[in-house]
Parts: structure tokens; sequence; C-alpha cells
């Protein structure tokens, strides 16, 4: 196999390009929660879940657009000595600019909503950016999900299998499927104190064992109805059933027909490089992998 993604090294350059600083915003919601983790960790029936709490808006699909406008900060930050300086007075001032810009689309995401009382939204590419967003929008609250990364990686090469028209996934893609899990959680993890008691972080493998309701509710999400769950006037399930992201679990109740898949398709040598690579995950978040 490939050689190890040094977790050194993905903590390193986290902690590299933090900035130290707190936007004030005053956005007009009760809760502004953001979901996120892996791709491929359950985010999204975890956020469709939690949209059916009351006064929120409806499930919604990913925001990826919002995502998207952290990019420019986070590459300005890379940047900043070689390039960025010149443009900006000072580190505080690129923030509140971006800020500005962030806090400006949640507005926007908002009123098109509906400007329900309490906004969910989810994406997982946001999850390696969350500890940013805490400072950009300090009201903003966080609902993480972990799954065991051996699970998480078969569902991922799926994918890669699916876009490459069944062609099996190569080492390559398998090393690619480690660091893009790494990288997820590898902002929260290194930045706890920007977090704080804003995050809370659950277990896929509870899915199903009634866990996941009671642990939001400690957190504050109330009224969680798994009944409602997926009814949704903003977005139609059926539009994503030939997206090679969707699985057959895509629209259905919570299931536990993914949990230890590995155990039984994959490979126990390809196991444990995933394990190699990315058991330091679950032990951080205080979660015991098993072989």
């Amino acid at each position: 196999m490939t050689a190890r993604v040094s977790r050194d090294s993905l903590v390193w350059h986290s902690k590299r390009i933090i900035i130290k600083l707190e936007a004030m915003t005053n956005l007009p919601l009760d809760d502004l929660v953001f979901v996120g983790g892996a791709p491929r960790t359950g985010t999204t029936i975890l956020h469709a879940l939690i949209c059916t709490s009351p006064n929120t808006n409806n499930y919604v699909a990913e925001c990826g657009y919002l995502t998207n406008m952290l990019m420019p900060y986070f590459l300005g930050l890379e940047g900043w000595e070689i390039h960025t300086k010149h443009f900006f007075g000072s580190h505080e001032e690129f923030f509140r600019y971006h800020a500005a810009i962030v806090s400006d689309v949640v507005s926007k995401i908002h009123d098109q909503l509906g400007r329900p009382a309490r906004l969910k939204l989810k994406d997982p590419i946001m999850t390696r950016f969350f500890h940013h967003v805490a400072q950009m929008l300090p009201q903003a609250r966080f609902v993480v999900i972990f799954r065991d990364p051996r699970d998480t990686i078969i569902s991922r090469l799926n994918v890669t299998r699916r876009l490459q028209n069944g062609r099996e996934p190569s080492r390559e893609d398998i090393k690619s499927a480690c660091y893009e899990y790494n990288i997820s959680y590898n902002g929260i993890i290194a930045h706890p104190r920007i977090l704080n008691h804003r995050m809370m972080v659950v277990d896929y493998n509870d899915i199903t064992e009634d866990k996941w309701i009671p642990s939001l509710e400690n957190f504050g999400i109330y009224g969680i109805d798994p009944a409602k769950v997926w009814s949704s006037d903003n977005t139609q399930i059926k539009d994503y059933r030939t997206d090679p992201w969707s699985t057959d679990l895509y629209g259905a109740s919570p299931s536990s027909r993914s949990v230890n898949r590995y155990k039984s398709d994959l490979d126990q040598k390809i196991a444990d490089y995933i394990m190699e690579q990315c058991g330091w995950v679950g032990q951080a978040f205080g979660f015991q992998n098993k072989a």
C-alpha cells in the first residue's frame, strides 16, 4: 500500500492558517445549526431527521454554494504572506470582509427558505471549514457525525465505481478516500477551543438504537419526529435517484443495513490499511473502533 498521510502534518497545516478573531453578526435566527461529517458518513439522514424538529426549515439539499464562499477565504489565508497581504490592511480586515459575505449568504438562504426561526443546513464538504465558520458566525452550532472509516470508505469507493462506469477503484482511489476522510475532521479536532460547547458528535452506528434523539435533545434540538423524515417542499427525493452519490437508503427510514458492512465486503488488508490511516479520528472523538 501507499505511504501514510501524516496526521501531524494535517494538524500543523490547520493550525498554521487559523486567525483568532470572531465576527459580529446579527442574523435574525433563534438557532443556526450546520450538520457535517466526512462524505458517506450519514450526514443526509442526520440532517433530514433534524429538519423534522419544530420551527425548522424543511429538509433541503446541501448548501454547497455557501461552502464555495469559504474557499476564497481559506485560499487567501494559505497565500497570505505571498499574495493576500498586499490587498488587505490586516488579517482582521480580511477576516471581517469574508465573514460579512458568509453572513449575507446565510441571510439569503434564510429568506429563500421562508425565514424559519431555526435554520438547519448541511454540507459534508464544509466540515473541514467548521472552525472558520464558527468564528465567522458566532451564533452557529454544529452537529457532526462520525462513522467507522472502513464502512465510510466502502461507501465512498462505491461512488467512485459508479462515477467510473463500473471500473474497480485503484490503490490511489483508496488513498484519496482516506485523505478525504481525515481532512474532513482535522480542523474540528485540531481546534476544540474554537468550537467549545457549540459542537456535538454522534455515532452513525447508533442510527437505529434511539440514541441520536436523546443526544440531540441534550444539545437543544427538540421535537424530532422520525415519522416525518424526508417530507419536504424544498427538495424532492426522486430528483436524486440517478445521482452516483445516491443509494437505496436515500429517502428511506433510518436503517442499520450499512453498519459493519466492511466485515463482509472489505478485504482484511485494505481494512487494516484504512484503520492505520484513519483510526485516529475515532480515537480523538472517544469512539472505539473494533477490528
